[in-house]
């Protein structure tokens, strides 16, 4: 800003009653005093008057700040100082949160303005980024389109509120912003979890919201129904057929029997039917003729392959004979883990319910992978392959894994050309997969390392992050690896989406369910 350019001496004069009532030169009091004591050269420009309207709620604004004159024009104060104040424009934009969420320091007026416009978390009451006219809209359909958008749980809150709905001109949500938050109706509701969210710390509910420095976490709301959606339990599997296949190599008879038991214990009784798919790579061959003895509720098929072509071509293997078949979906399970009671007929009925092509992974006990899912919805970022699920519509469109990529990541490449494919990926948290990987934090095994990092190596030069894709390299000659075991590097994705680009960037290719990552 240039002192010279910037300064208004009329606006400074009108403002400043104690220089209006010296003799001081006004512009050479704003250079000796002024600047260090924040006072503002001048005032707002029409174009930024025209951009802070689309953000100001001029009720709400001298509803909120009735220590301005009733003469001063709202949204020409809040583009003039309010934001500098970090007065709230709306009631559902709370700009000391927003302050603290996203750093808007050095930002300008303009900036801020467009920035406010987007779909960003206005208050972390909110489920996602939203944009205000998702809001305004929302508010004038009701509870059911607010309950998409707030944590909270919106039709109880808003039948609780007698005094709200009797006497107020606003909607309970929407007085929640006005008076609400003042008032604790949060607290004193109990819409929020008194042990996971510190409300006593706070004089009241807003002064504990503008001290977020992110939403509020799900959990923190008591009043947050997770229970199971009516089309989930109602889903009709009746016509599902379901192919389970699994890709041995040289695995012991104890680790494959346990997996056939919980194989034959899901599909007991079960109105789905279902068929054992394996895929032995072990070069010496198997014995697995005493497999069938073990589920006889379980349609059998085996191929042998002892060139062992890997992972990927394994289940694509699988994939195209069960759907070549009738299968309707395909459950892909590593041996080293089995299914706990009941948990095919839960992440078939996750599926079905869905009604569109859907990539899920079954969520593991007794460590569930650290990658974040929806805790409502179960949507999630990419999808493990250690147990997953896929329709024949989602095989369709991706045809399986990439017969090329080597060992690791796979599914992580698999997800993405899904989602690029306009495929939904989940976690199903009652369907699920007992895989007990903890050990290897506690004794990490040399090829296994190794063959994680040519698998990130060849994720990272497919999907366009070769910087990372140079730095893993580095890595495997620091630690004496053999770079000859890289593959010929893979073509590059086009068109890659900004989302995906983002995922790219994380250490896990995933936001973080623990830390923010």
């Amino acid at each position: 800003m240039s002192p010279t350019k910037d300064f208004d001496p009329a606006f400074y004069l009108t403002q400043y009653a104690d220089v209006r009532a010296s003799d001081d030169n006004p512009f050479l009091h704003y250079l000796k005093d002024g600047q260090t004591e924040g006072r503002i050269p001048r005032g707002a420009t029409a174009a930024e008057i025209a951009l802070a309207a689309r953000i100001v709620d001029p009720a709400f604004y001298r509803y909120r700040y009735r220590d301005l004159d009733g003469s001063i024009d709202p949204v020409e104060h809040f583009a003039t100082f309010g934001w500098r104040e970090r007065r709230d424009p709306n009631p559902f934009t709370l700009l000391r949160f927003i302050a603290r969420a996203y750093d808007i320091d050095a930002l300008a007026l303009t900036e801020l303005a467009n920035r406010l416009n987007g779909p960003v978390f206005h208050n972390p009451l909110l489920r996602r980024p939203t944009t205000l006219s998702d809001i305004r809209s929302a508010l004038a359909e009701g509870d059911e389109a607010l309950a998409e958008l707030f944590l909270f749980d919106v039709a109880a809150y808003s039948a609780a509120q007698h005094d709200v709905l009797s006497q107020s001109p606003h909607h309970p949500v929407a007085h929640l912003f006005y008076d609400g938050l003042f008032q604790n109706r949060l607290r004193n509701g109990q819409h929020l979890h008194r042990l996971l969210v510190p409300v006593e710390s706070f004089v009241n509910d807003y002064e504990l919201l503008i001290a977020q420095d992110e939403p509020i976490a799900a959990t923190g709301f008591s009043g947050l129904r997770l229970a199971r959606p009516e089309p989930e339990i109602g889903a009709d599997l009746t016509d599902t057929a379901l192919s389970i296949g699994v890709v041995l190599y040289r695995n012991p008879r104890s680790e494959i029997e346990r997996l056939v038991r919980s194989v034959q214990c899901n599909a007991n009784g079960a109105a789905f039917r279902t068929t054992l798919c394996i895929f032995d790579h072990t070069p010496e061959g198997s014995d697995l003729n005493w497999v069938s003895d073990l589920c006889p509720d379980v349609d059998l098929h085996i191929e042998r392959h002892p060139d062992n072509p890997g992972f990927a071509l394994g289940h694509n293997g699988l994939m195209e004979h069960a759907f070549g078949s009738g299968a309707t979906h395909y459950l892909g399970l590593n041996p080293d883990g089995y299914l706990l009671p009941r948990a095919v007929e839960q992440v078939l009925r996750f599926a079905v319910s869905r009604g569109h092509p859907a990539l899920i992974e079954m969520d593991c006990e007794p460590v569930s992978h650290p990658k974040w899912y929806h805790p409502v919805t179960g949507e999630t970022e990419w999808v493990s392959g250690a147990a997953f699920l896929l329709d024949a519509e989602t095989y369709r469109r991706t045809e399986g894994f990439d017969p090329a990529f080597p060992m690791y990541c796979e599914d992580t490449d698999l997800s993405f050309r899904a989602r690029m494919a306009g495929v939904r990926l989940y976690v199903s948290p009652r369907g699920r997969y007992y895989h007990d990987t903890s050990g290897r934090t506690h004794a990490p095994e040399d090829w296994r390392t190794g063959r994680m990092m040519v698998g990130t190596w060849y994720l990272c030069m497919k999907w366009g992050n070769t910087q990372r894709a140079r730095l893993v390299r580095s890595e495997m000659l620091r630690q004496g690896f053999d770079i000859d075991d890289l593959p010929p590097a893979p073509p590059s994705v086009s068109n890659i989406p900004d989302q995906i680009a983002d995922l790219m960037r994380k250490e896990r290719f995933a936001h973080s369910r623990f830390w923010n990552a």
